[in-house]
């Protein structure tokens, strides 16, 4: 696997919410996630309301810079 980074081939596991996920139930709950971001409202209750985990609502939360 090491080998496999150095030259490139091992990128990991694509990311699942984003603006241009491959399903669109994806892109509804990236797009929710992010307005609720937005409104300020809690990753707890973004959490609740979408059922995506905390942590990948923080990991949204840093890539967009909220």
């Amino acid at each position: 696997m090491a080998i496999a980074k150095e030259k490139g081939k091992f990128k990991g596991r694509p990311t699942k919410y984003h603006l241009h996920a491959n399903y669109p139930k994806d892109r509804l709950i990236y797009n929710e996630i992010i307005r609720l971001l937005k409104e300020k409202e809690l990753v707890k209750n973004i959490s609740e309301k979408t059922g995506v985990t905390r942590m990948t609502i923080y990991n949204i939360k840093t890539r967009i810079s909220i």
